[in-house]
């Protein structure tokens, strides 16, 4: 009996130590550096201010908010540097709920800029 407990708190111990030496960092390419000014404000321009959605002065409630320049797209902290899986607004793409129909879905390209720009810091560059 004492050595069926033995085992089991081996078994117990080793599956714990594999399951949490799995982990790592994940690795983001510096190279292509994303630019807010060259590559995400058009994504957002594209993507998230047709028919008046997230523009400025739009007049509609607080759910609602503009994604129109740097400031705005930062703004009550939706995209948090270093960290698009955290980060409000990019969830909110990845998992469908923006844009809203009829619009179609981010295309995978951009939602790969997007990712690449907030995890190299999310710069106003």
């Amino acid at each position: 009996m004492k050595r069926i407990i033995r085992v089991l708190l081996v078994l117990i111990a080793s599956s714990t130590a594999i399951l949490y030496s799995c982990k790592h960092e994940v690795v983001v390419p510096t190279s292509p550096v994303m630019s807010y000014k060259s590559d995400i404000q058009a994504i957002f321009i594209a993507n998230c201010t047709q028919s008046g959605c997230h523009v400025s002065g739009n007049g509609h409630d607080d759910k609602v908010f503009p994604l129109s320049t740097y400031d705005e797209v930062m703004e009550h902290d939706r995209i948090i540097p270093g960290d698009a899986n955290n980060s409000q607004t990019y969830t909110a793409i990845t998992t469908g709920k923006m844009p809203k129909a009829p619009y179609a879905a981010m295309p995978d390209q951009q939602v790969l800029k997007l990712y690449l720009w907030i995890m190299q810091g999310a710069k106003n560059n």
